[in-house]
């Protein structure tokens, strides 16, 4: 017994299926950020323990 595949439905998931894929396997960036002090200068890399000036997806910690 062959299974019968509507050729239109195939067409219309395969870039669905394929999205998610790619979606789902990308790991997330964000970093731990913590200010380690040493000046008030916020921008400066060296001041942040994950070496950069927090970014929107980071988490940051003030202690």
């Amino acid at each position: 017994m062959r299974l019968k595949i509507n050729k239109n439905l195939l067409i219309l998931l395969f870039p669905i299926i394929t999205l998610l894929l790619v979606l789902s396997s990308q790991k997330a960036s964000a970093a731990t950020c913590t200010w380690s002090g040493g000046s008030t200068a916020w921008a400066l890399d060296s001041n942040w323990s994950c070496g950069h000036t927090p970014i929107a997806e980071d988490d940051v910690g003030l202690h």
